[in-house]
């Protein structure tokens, strides 16, 4: 268990590495991040899978994406380290490609027998984790702690750059107002 003190924190998983910046929202997010990764990661290893490669096959097993750069898109990957999870994906037989009838240049991921099957186990290993993380909250503290991360995402989602917007505000404000040499 991690040693809490004034002044530093160490993480269990790199005894001794102090982490600053825990009273930063954005570092605890990051360091729970870490620490689900790493359990879910453990978790995955009994259905064949690794931390990476449960999203892609989730994401292929309710239709959200459907070729190689969809998976990159929605797992937020480039395309050529997607490229190389759909080869080990493919070896490990959970995934074929397909090519387009009508359209060549367009191959499609389809879960195999096998890759639908560890596809149905991928969300109790999530429960699990997710169980394992919320076990101290209440029902109601689980669901407000829900409430407030969507809430923050869905902020930061629909929001543009502040400076960016702040700096069109001032360009539209500018342009509205007359020009102090023009005023009479």
């Amino acid at each position: 268990m991690a040693t809490m003190s004034s002044t530093t924190t160490s993480s269990p998983s790199s005894p001794g590495c102090p982490l600053r910046g825990r009273e930063s929202h954005g570092a605890l997010m990051r360091a729970i991040l870490i620490h689900m990764r790493a359990r879910i990661d453990q978790h995955m290893v009994e259905i064949g899978l690794t931390d990476a490669q449960w999203m892609p096959i989730s994401f292929l097993a309710t239709a959200q994406a459907r070729t190689a750069s969809d998976l990159a898109r929605c797992s937020m990957q480039g395309p050529a380290g997607m490229t190389r999870m759909l080869d080990r994906l493919e070896s490990k037989g959970f995934v074929r490609r397909e090519r387009s009838k009508e359209d060549r240049r367009v191959v499609y991921i389809e879960l195999t027998p096998q890759g639908r099957s560890v596809a149905d186990a991928i969300p109790s290993v999530l429960d699990k984790v997710n169980a394992q993380v919320l076990r101290d909250f209440s029902e109601v503290e689980a669901r407000q702690f829900k409430s407030f991360l969507q809430r923050a995402l869905l902020t930061l989602e629909g929001e543009d750059d502040p400076s960016e917007s702040d700096l069109a505000d001032k360009q539209v404000s500018a342009a509205a107002s007359p020009s102090p040499r023009s005023a009479p």
